[in-house]
């Protein structure tokens, strides 16, 4: 059956007088190049729907006169955006007046991850708008966009032209089906299905849908929750990977005073939504969270999430949420036709009809998609067998002069009885210790093994079993801790005793 959307041209092409302009929160620096991405993406387009060009960002506006922080600033997190915090939710007179010198009550906006003041401050002007983001469903064969109007007008066009639930929920049966055929061949017999693992989702200090009124939510902020879901409960975290060493150990730290015990989770996400094991899932407020229910997983969050998900299923109320559509249909003229005209499509967007990585690949964005796509399979062995070859012959290479240089444990090296001796906390959270024989266990788990370096007292080697990584460990007794460098040359110190 073919699924390609049947694009019903609606008369007019071409002719649509509304000018149509850009706005989003110009006040935070961070990532607005992600912002002035899309917008360029939609002039492909509005190129050929408009009657003239869509007008320049509000952003690019001010920065011609000199009031925002310029373009050559580097566009990373930034670490001191109060004026935009403060103002998230609601803006103050003073940016209402200095916004309003640059918006055109005749446009239609187009805005990209707009804040709910700014939203709120459009409204209040009596201005049309769409705010469109990537959808929290990252786990199709491409990116999904997210928008929602303030017209009801608008949001009936979109209604009925946004993927169903059914169609969604068909694309994650896929992918785990996918995964439970390659992990059934590699897991014990009788793992499957048993229990209910309990994840909690880790979020960076800093991101936009974990604010509350003027700061940050804190998961310390929702303890009498915590305590009520974790207190008998063996807790798998999955830390964030943008999320920073202290912010992790900040969460750990109280999930730890909550639970039966921690432990960091080093698997894929996606892994984790598509096995067959039942799982719930907690957080402060993830996207992540939003895509379990569709693979059948409980989830819980402790915030409302920042991007709502309508589907046409929800028919009692359509205006609440965000509808999801596919790159093509984003870029489709006839779409953006029907949409500004208020006029309906005559077709219904579908999953099944997206090409594989269209916009990842332009935006550069994949998370936890690309490890959980990306193991190894017959097609990439072939591809890559003679590079197996060579890196097989430098193996061995590697291992024999291993030999020369490491010693098996040595109780007589004073080394010995201060790494045996003791657990030892790991930069990643992780509690780990080195037993006698020359084994290393993180989290209670075999992680790989240590040896004595040749030659040198008071150092030892740590040889991981993920990732190729070789920590060469050089004992300090006077603060009792493990001055370590890795093999890509990076140096930090681990510090003794449990976890928490």
């Amino acid at each position: 059956m073919d699924h390609t959307p049947q694009f019903t041209t609606v008369n007019g092409m071409g002719d649509i007088p509304q000018p149509i302009a850009f706005i989003d929160d110009v006040f935070r620096h961070s990532f607005w190049p992600a912002k002035e991405f899309f917008y360029d993406l939609l002039k492909v387009p509005f190129s050929k729907l408009l009657a003239q060009p869509p007008r320049p960002s509000v952003r690019q506006l001010m920065w011609r006169d000199g009031l925002l922080t310029p373009p050559s600033v580097p566009a990373g997190p930034q670490p001191n955006e109060w004026e935009w915090l403060s103002q998230y939710n609601s803006l103050n007179d003073s940016s209402k007046q200095l916004l309003s010198r640059y918006i055109d009550p005749q446009c239609l906006y187009i805005c990209y991850e707009a804040s709910p003041g700014l939203l709120t401050f459009l409204n209040e002007l009596g201005l049309t708008y769409i705010d469109i983001r990537i959808s929290p469903l990252r786990f199709m064969k491409d990116i999904v966009l997210a928008m929602r109007s303030n017209s009801r007008e608008i949001n009936a066009v979109m209604s009925l032209t946004s993927m169903s639930r059914a169609d969604i929920e068909a694309e994650a049966l896929l992918l785990a089906s996918s995964f439970r055929h390659y992990d059934r061949y590699r897991s014990p017999p009788g793992s499957h299905a048993k229990g209910n693992d309990v994840y909690f989702v880790g979020q960076t200090a800093t991101d936009a849908s974990i604010i509350i009124g003027k700061g940050y939510f804190r998961i310390a902020d929702a303890l009498p929750i915590l305590t009520k879901e974790l207190h008998d409960q063996n807790v798998h975290y999955l830390p964030h990977p943008s999320a920073d060493g202290a912010h992790m150990q900040s969460e750990m730290s109280v999930l730890a005073s909550v639970s039966r015990s921690l432990q960091v989770e080093s698997r894929n996400s996606y892994d984790i939504l598509c096995s067959d094991r039942p799982a719930t899932l907690l957080g402060i407020s993830s996207g992540l969270m939003q895509e379990a229910n569709l693979f059948g997983k409980r989830s819980v969050s402790l915030l409302p999430p920042a991007c709502p998900l309508f589907f046409p299923e929800d028919e009692d109320d359509f205006e609440s949420g965000y509808y999801q559509f596919s790159f093509d249909t984003f870029l489709s003229e006839q779409f953006w036709n029907a949409v500004f005209k208020r006029l309906p499509v005559g077709w219904r967007d579908s999953p099944r009809a997206m090409q594989p990585n269209q916009l990842r690949e332009l935006h550069d964005v994949w998370w936890g998609y690309a490890a959980h796509k990306g193991r190894p399979n017959d097609l990439t062995r072939a591809q890559t067998r003679g590079l197996q070859a060579q890196l097989e012959h430098v193996t061995k290479a590697a291992q024999f002069l291993m030999t020369l240089i490491f010693n098996p444990p040595n109780d007589a090296d004073p080394i010995f009885e201060q790494l045996t001796g003791q657990p030892w906390r790991w930069v990643d959270g992780s509690s780990v210790s080195f037993d006698t024989a020359g084994r290393i266990f993180k989290n209670g788990q075999n992680a790989g093994t240590w040896r004595m370096v040749a030659g040198r007292s008071l150092s030892a080697c740590a040889i991981w079993n993920n990732g190729g990584w070789m920590d060469l460990l050089e004992f300090d007794a006077t603060n009792n801790r493990l001055r370590c460098t890795n093999n890509h040359g990076q140096q930090f110190d681990i510090s003794s005793g449990s976890m928490y």
